[in-house]
Protein backbone atom coordinates (compact mmCIF):
# COMPACT_ATOMS: atom_id res chain seq x y z
CA UNK A 1 0.00 0.00 0.00
CA UNK A 2 3.00 2.26 0.95
CA UNK A 3 4.33 2.33 -2.88
CA UNK A 4 0.89 3.91 -4.14
CA UNK A 5 1.17 7.32 -4.78
CA UNK A 6 -1.14 9.82 -2.97
CA UNK A 7 -2.67 11.22 -6.16
CA UNK A 8 -3.79 8.08 -6.78
CA UNK A 9 -5.27 6.86 -3.71
CA UNK A 10 -7.07 10.96 -3.76
CA UNK A 11 -8.19 9.86 -7.15
CA UNK A 12 -9.92 6.92 -6.34
CA UNK A 13 -11.46 7.87 -3.36
CA UNK A 14 -12.94 11.41 -4.58
CA UNK A 15 -15.23 8.47 -7.25
CA UNK A 16 -16.59 7.41 -4.25
CA UNK A 17 -17.91 10.53 -3.08
CA UNK A 18 -21.46 9.84 -2.83
CA UNK A 19 -21.31 6.64 -1.66
CA UNK A 20 -20.43 6.99 2.45
CA UNK A 21 -20.42 3.44 3.32
CA UNK A 22 -17.74 2.85 0.91
CA UNK A 23 -16.05 5.40 1.90
CA UNK A 24 -16.12 4.92 5.75
CA UNK A 25 -13.91 1.45 4.86
CA UNK A 26 -11.95 3.29 3.00
CA UNK A 27 -11.30 5.34 5.85
CA UNK A 28 -9.92 2.45 7.95
CA UNK A 29 -7.36 0.78 5.44
CA UNK A 30 -4.17 3.04 6.27
CA UNK A 31 -3.87 6.54 8.02
CA UNK A 32 -3.05 7.65 3.92
CA UNK A 33 -6.41 6.52 3.02
CA UNK A 34 -8.43 8.47 6.36
CA UNK A 35 -8.12 12.35 5.58
CA UNK A 36 -9.82 12.16 1.84
CA UNK A 37 -11.94 9.39 3.26
CA UNK A 38 -13.50 11.82 5.88
CA UNK A 39 -13.42 15.00 3.46
CA UNK A 40 -16.26 13.41 1.76
CA UNK A 41 -18.18 11.73 4.42
CA UNK A 42 -18.10 14.83 6.53
CA UNK A 43 -18.23 17.39 3.69
CA UNK A 44 -22.36 17.62 4.55
CA UNK A 45 -23.73 17.50 8.31
CA UNK A 46 -27.85 17.55 8.70
CA UNK A 47 -28.83 17.79 11.48
CA UNK A 48 -32.88 17.12 11.92
CA UNK A 49 -33.55 16.27 15.64
CA UNK A 50 -32.71 16.96 19.03
CA UNK A 51 -31.58 13.66 19.84
CA UNK A 52 -29.49 13.85 16.96
CA UNK A 53 -28.36 17.19 17.81
CA UNK A 54 -27.90 15.97 21.22
CA UNK A 55 -25.35 13.52 20.15
CA UNK A 56 -23.45 15.85 17.65
CA UNK A 57 -22.70 17.70 20.47
CA UNK A 58 -21.35 15.31 22.46
CA UNK A 59 -19.19 13.62 20.14
CA UNK A 60 -17.81 16.78 18.18
CA UNK A 61 -15.04 18.66 20.21
CA UNK A 62 -15.01 22.08 21.02
CA UNK A 63 -12.27 23.48 18.49
CA UNK A 64 -11.15 22.70 15.32
CA UNK A 65 -10.86 18.83 14.24
CA UNK A 66 -11.30 16.49 11.77
CA UNK A 67 -15.11 16.74 11.33
CA UNK A 68 -15.13 20.54 11.16
CA UNK A 69 -12.57 21.60 8.41
CA UNK A 70 -14.19 19.13 6.07
CA UNK A 71 -17.54 20.46 6.50
CA UNK A 72 -18.84 22.51 3.71
CA UNK A 73 -22.63 22.50 4.11
CA UNK A 74 -24.65 22.53 7.48
CA UNK A 75 -27.83 21.81 7.58
CA UNK A 76 -30.27 22.34 11.09
CA UNK A 77 -33.87 21.30 10.43
CA UNK A 78 -37.05 21.09 12.14
CA UNK A 79 -40.07 19.33 10.76
CA UNK A 80 -43.27 21.62 10.58
CA UNK A 81 -44.67 18.84 13.13
CA UNK A 82 -41.80 19.36 15.89
CA UNK A 83 -41.23 21.98 18.06
CA UNK A 84 -37.28 20.92 19.06
CA UNK A 85 -35.52 23.34 17.72
CA UNK A 86 -35.20 26.91 19.37
CA UNK A 87 -32.23 29.76 19.67
CA UNK A 88 -32.41 28.72 23.54
CA UNK A 89 -31.08 25.21 22.72
CA UNK A 90 -29.23 26.01 20.39
CA UNK A 91 -27.03 28.52 22.85
CA UNK A 92 -25.29 25.82 24.85
CA UNK A 93 -23.38 24.85 21.22
CA UNK A 94 -22.00 27.93 20.23
CA UNK A 95 -18.20 26.75 20.83
CA UNK A 96 -19.39 24.51 18.36
CA UNK A 97 -20.46 26.09 15.61
CA UNK A 98 -17.50 27.93 16.23
CA UNK A 99 -15.49 25.36 15.30
CA UNK A 100 -16.20 25.16 11.80
CA UNK A 101 -14.43 27.51 9.66
CA UNK A 102 -14.84 26.35 6.10
CA UNK A 103 -18.68 26.08 5.77
CA UNK A 104 -19.86 27.47 2.71
CA UNK A 105 -23.66 26.60 3.10
CA UNK A 106 -25.85 26.75 5.84
CA UNK A 107 -29.94 25.79 6.12
CA UNK A 108 -32.06 26.54 9.13
CA UNK A 109 -35.42 25.34 9.03
CA UNK A 110 -38.38 25.93 11.47
CA UNK A 111 -36.53 28.58 13.85
CA UNK A 112 -38.56 31.03 16.24
CA UNK A 113 -37.31 34.62 17.28
CA UNK A 114 -39.53 36.25 19.51
CA UNK A 115 -37.37 39.20 20.69
CA UNK A 116 -34.32 40.26 20.77
CA UNK A 117 -33.14 37.73 23.43
CA UNK A 118 -33.54 35.06 20.92
CA UNK A 119 -32.39 37.21 18.17
CA UNK A 120 -29.25 37.65 20.67
CA UNK A 121 -27.80 34.06 21.11
CA UNK A 122 -28.49 33.12 17.27
CA UNK A 123 -25.74 35.80 16.31
CA UNK A 124 -23.53 34.46 19.17
CA UNK A 125 -24.38 31.16 17.74
CA UNK A 126 -23.61 32.02 14.25
CA UNK A 127 -21.51 35.44 14.09
CA UNK A 128 -18.44 33.35 13.66
CA UNK A 129 -19.98 31.65 10.02
CA UNK A 130 -20.42 34.71 8.79
CA UNK A 131 -17.01 35.04 7.20
CA UNK A 132 -17.24 31.89 5.27
CA UNK A 133 -21.12 31.26 4.25
CA UNK A 134 -21.54 32.39 0.89
CA UNK A 135 -25.15 30.67 0.60
CA UNK A 136 -27.92 30.67 3.20
CA UNK A 137 -31.47 28.78 3.62
CA UNK A 138 -34.03 29.67 6.27
CA UNK A 139 -37.24 27.45 5.80
CA UNK A 140 -40.43 28.23 7.90
CA UNK A 141 -38.74 30.98 9.60
CA UNK A 142 -41.14 32.65 11.87
CA UNK A 143 -39.80 36.39 13.47
CA UNK A 144 -40.84 40.05 13.43
CA UNK A 145 -39.47 41.49 10.26
CA UNK A 146 -36.17 43.02 12.04
CA UNK A 147 -35.31 39.63 14.08
CA UNK A 148 -34.92 38.33 10.13
CA UNK A 149 -33.34 41.15 8.88
CA UNK A 150 -30.75 41.11 11.59
CA UNK A 151 -30.03 37.29 11.11
CA UNK A 152 -29.35 38.43 7.40
CA UNK A 153 -27.16 40.61 8.07
CA UNK A 154 -24.75 38.33 10.37
CA UNK A 155 -23.65 37.05 6.72
CA UNK A 156 -22.57 39.87 4.83
CA UNK A 157 -20.84 37.75 2.30
CA UNK A 158 -23.54 36.01 0.63
CA UNK A 159 -23.97 34.95 -3.10
CA UNK A 160 -26.98 32.92 -2.91
CA UNK A 161 -30.04 34.26 -0.23
CA UNK A 162 -33.26 31.83 -0.21
CA UNK A 163 -35.95 32.47 2.45
CA UNK A 164 -38.63 30.38 2.05
CA UNK A 165 -42.27 30.40 3.43
CA UNK A 166 -41.50 32.57 6.39
CA UNK A 167 -43.87 33.51 8.89
CA UNK A 168 -43.11 36.86 9.57
CA UNK A 169 -45.10 38.43 12.43
CA UNK A 170 -46.73 41.73 12.61
CA UNK A 171 -43.67 43.41 14.75
CA UNK A 172 -42.86 47.33 14.04
CA UNK A 173 -39.41 47.92 12.16
CA UNK A 174 -36.82 49.20 14.02
CA UNK A 175 -34.33 52.11 12.46
CA UNK A 176 -30.88 51.00 11.98
CA UNK A 177 -27.60 52.09 9.94
CA UNK A 178 -26.19 50.12 7.80
CA UNK A 179 -23.12 50.18 5.72
CA UNK A 180 -22.28 51.84 2.37
CA UNK A 181 -20.85 48.87 0.87
CA UNK A 182 -23.04 45.91 -0.76
CA UNK A 183 -23.91 43.30 1.45
CA UNK A 184 -25.22 40.40 -0.97
CA UNK A 185 -24.34 39.63 -4.24
CA UNK A 186 -25.87 36.59 -6.63
CA UNK A 187 -29.19 35.37 -6.67
CA UNK A 188 -32.10 36.14 -4.40
CA UNK A 189 -35.44 33.50 -3.85
CA UNK A 190 -38.20 34.85 -1.87
CA UNK A 191 -41.37 32.52 -1.34
CA UNK A 192 -44.17 34.02 0.42
CA UNK A 193 -47.66 31.71 0.95
CA UNK A 194 -49.68 34.01 3.10
CA UNK A 195 -50.35 37.97 3.24
CA UNK A 196 -49.76 38.80 6.76
CA UNK A 197 -48.74 42.53 7.19
CA UNK A 198 -45.16 41.73 8.83
CA UNK A 199 -44.17 41.07 4.84
CA UNK A 200 -44.56 44.60 3.78
CA UNK A 201 -42.84 45.55 6.71
CA UNK A 202 -39.72 42.56 5.74
CA UNK A 203 -39.68 44.06 2.02
CA UNK A 204 -39.54 47.26 3.22
CA UNK A 205 -36.71 47.11 5.45
CA UNK A 206 -34.99 44.62 2.43
CA UNK A 207 -35.20 47.02 0.27
CA UNK A 208 -33.02 49.61 2.52
CA UNK A 209 -29.86 47.38 2.72
CA UNK A 210 -26.97 47.58 0.44
CA UNK A 211 -27.44 44.75 -1.87
CA UNK A 212 -26.31 44.23 -5.48
CA UNK A 213 -28.50 40.60 -6.19
CA UNK A 214 -28.48 39.96 -9.87
CA UNK A 215 -31.08 37.33 -9.86
CA UNK A 216 -33.83 37.46 -8.13
CA UNK A 217 -36.61 34.90 -7.96
CA UNK A 218 -40.15 35.89 -6.22
CA UNK A 219 -43.16 33.03 -5.78
CA UNK A 220 -46.07 35.12 -3.92
CA UNK A 221 -49.12 32.46 -3.14
CA UNK A 222 -52.01 35.15 -1.69
CA UNK A 223 -53.97 37.72 -3.63
CA UNK A 224 -52.37 41.13 -3.14
CA UNK A 225 -48.77 39.98 -2.88
CA UNK A 226 -47.44 42.37 -5.87
CA UNK A 227 -48.74 45.24 -4.52
CA UNK A 228 -46.14 44.42 -1.56
CA UNK A 229 -43.26 43.67 -4.25
CA UNK A 230 -43.07 47.19 -5.45
CA UNK A 231 -41.24 49.28 -2.77
CA UNK A 232 -38.47 46.18 -2.82
CA UNK A 233 -38.35 46.18 -6.49
CA UNK A 234 -37.94 49.43 -7.24
CA UNK A 235 -34.73 49.85 -4.79
CA UNK A 236 -32.86 46.69 -6.96
CA UNK A 237 -34.30 46.85 -10.49
CA UNK A 238 -30.76 49.06 -10.86
CA UNK A 239 -28.27 45.85 -10.25
CA UNK A 240 -30.58 43.17 -11.22
CA UNK A 241 -30.19 40.73 -14.82
CA UNK A 242 -32.78 38.49 -14.43
CA UNK A 243 -36.33 38.62 -12.69
CA UNK A 244 -38.62 36.25 -12.23
CA UNK A 245 -42.35 36.88 -10.86
CA UNK A 246 -44.57 33.37 -9.75
CA UNK A 247 -48.22 34.05 -8.85
CA UNK A 248 -50.26 31.37 -7.76
CA UNK A 249 -53.14 33.12 -7.98
CA UNK A 250 -54.81 35.22 -10.96
CA UNK A 251 -54.13 38.74 -10.37
CA UNK A 252 -55.83 39.58 -14.08
CA UNK A 253 -54.28 42.98 -15.97
CA UNK A 254 -52.94 44.63 -12.56
CA UNK A 255 -50.28 41.70 -12.91
CA UNK A 256 -49.93 41.92 -16.44
CA UNK A 257 -48.79 45.78 -15.92
CA UNK A 258 -46.39 44.86 -13.30
CA UNK A 259 -44.43 42.50 -15.10
CA UNK A 260 -44.62 44.66 -18.05
CA UNK A 261 -43.25 47.79 -15.62
CA UNK A 262 -40.70 45.57 -14.39
CA UNK A 263 -39.25 43.61 -17.00
CA UNK A 264 -37.85 46.94 -18.69
CA UNK A 265 -35.35 47.46 -16.13
CA UNK A 266 -33.76 44.08 -16.45
CA UNK A 267 -32.10 42.52 -19.26
CA UNK A 268 -34.22 39.18 -19.00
Amino acid sequence: MDQIAQELIDKFIDELHDDVHTLQSCSLVSKRWVYRSQHHIFSRITISSQQSFERWCKNIPLASCPVSIHTRTLSILQPTHAQWLTPLLLSPATGHFNAFNNVNTLALSGITTRGLQDAQLLADCFRRLGSSVNSLKLLYWRASPASLINCICLFPHLDDLDIYCPDILAGLPTRKAYPLTPLFRGRLRLSFENGRGGIDRFLRLLSQLPTRFRDVHVSVNFIGGQALLLPFLESCSKSVHKLCISYEVDQGLHLALLFWRYMLTVDS
